[in-house]
């Protein structure tokens, strides 16, 4: 079996991928900073954030697949991003209550022995 990595320290994402393909993975968090991007819609942020980080671990692997993802929530057309802190999540919650938000997701598979990368967003 050839060797999976997934690029994110999320424990939620770790326990989904556990899900799908057991524990025959490692985790390799990303040093890519998802600062926000001038310019770019949430998709466009979220696969190019996504692909970022994949990009960043494959240079740790000589082969093996490399898998990432990253999730903005949008509220009133505004992106927002992660908190900065227990007290800034609060005011985020609190800025959102009653709103419609909506939660969108890149995900970037990226093949280190091809160099094929494959992204998707929802």
């Amino acid at each position: 079996m050839r060797r999976m990595v997934l690029a994110s320290a999320s424990p939620r994402r770790k326990e989904l991928l556990r899900q799908l393909i057991g524990d025959n993975f490692e985790v390799c968090v990303s040093s890519y900073d998802e600062a926000p991007q001038v310019g770019m819609d949430a998709a466009e942020l979220v696969v190019h954030h996504s692909l970022s980080k994949s990009r960043d671990v494959a240079g740790k692997f000589d082969s093996g697949i490399i898998i990432s993802a990253d999730t903005v929530i949008l509220c009133d057309g505004q992106v927002l991003g992660k908190p900065k802190s227990a007290e800034n999540a609060g005011e985020m919650l609190g800025s959102i209550s009653g709103k419609v938000v909506k939660a969108i997701t890149g995900m970037t598979v990226l093949d280190v022995d091809s160099g094929k990368e494959v992204s998707i967003s929802e």
